[in-house]
């Protein structure tokens, strides 16, 4: 079966990704060069709603949107079908409830945040849903890749965000995470979080699919690397040979 499964290049769909594109790229270019940064966690403003509320909904409504998106396209339900609306789920309900019931939050989360990162991840849920009417024939062995590569991605970002909370069952201020991957990197969770978009680009094969992979990684690459700098400016004793977010590479 093949590696990637490509759009008609007509030129409608030529425009749409093109400009998705130059989405994936800026963003990360943006949020490293610190002119789009994101107002949550370290880099959250003073000003907002609760952390609590924010993050919940940023998560909840792409969940409502694979699902709706999912009944309005979706006439048959094969097994690659449901096991993509499965993984993207279970991705959005664990986040909604480690928001609920993991994390602990210091500030607020202002709205203009909260809608940027709802649009994205929405607009990621409905491209997928759309996409899904055309999926995979049957599972082959890039699939299962995929889905072991989900599987270890959501364990282990779980994991990670366990030993933060951790940190933080005392009081709310920051502390050096220590433990798991982050003795070797500043955010593994964003790594692990990687291996699970990466688990549904495997598995859904779509161009569009790993474009998303690539916007995750965009994104989550520089914002890992400006929580790196964070970190190195508020503690002195913040170890110098951990990596960013690739343990001994980057």
């Amino acid at each position: 079966m093949p590696w990637i499964l490509m759009p008609e290049w007509n030129l409608i769909n030529s425009i749409i990704y093109s400009l998705a594109a130059f989405f994936v790229i800026g963003f990360g270019v943006l949020e490293r060069k610190g002119w789009l940064t994101l107002n949550y966690s370290k880099f959250r403003t003073s000003h907002g709603i609760s952390s609590r509320l924010g993050m919940f909904l940023l998560y909840f409504i792409p969940l409502i949107v694979m699902n709706l998106c999912s009944l309005l396209f979706l006439e048959q339900l094969s097994f690659v079908q449901a096991s993509i609306i499965l993984a993207i789920n279970l991705h959005f309900a664990k986040r909604c409830l480690e928001v609920l019931f993991l994390h602990k939050y210091s500030g607020p989360i202002n709205w203009p945040t909260v809608i940027q990162i709802a649009i994205a991840y929405s607009g990621a849920a409905a491209m997928l849903a759309f996409l899904n009417r055309n999926p995979l024939p049957a599972p082959d062995a890039l699939f299962w890749i995929g889905v072991l590569l989900f599987s270890v991605g959501q364990f282990f970002n779980f994991y990670h965000h366990k030993l933060l909370a951790d940190l933080r069952s005392v009081d709310t201020s920051y502390a050096i995470p220590k433990g798991g991957l982050f003795d070797w990197v500043t955010a593994p969770h964003y790594l692990m979080e990687l291996s699970a978009w990466l688990g549904i680009a495997f598995m859904s094969r779509h161009f569009a699919a790993y474009l998303i992979f690539a916007w995750t990684c965009s994104y989550l690459f520089a914002r890992a690397a400006r929580t790196h700098e964070w970190y190195l400016e508020k503690f002195a004793d913040y170890p110098k040979d951990r990596r960013v977010i690739v343990p001994f590479i980057l």
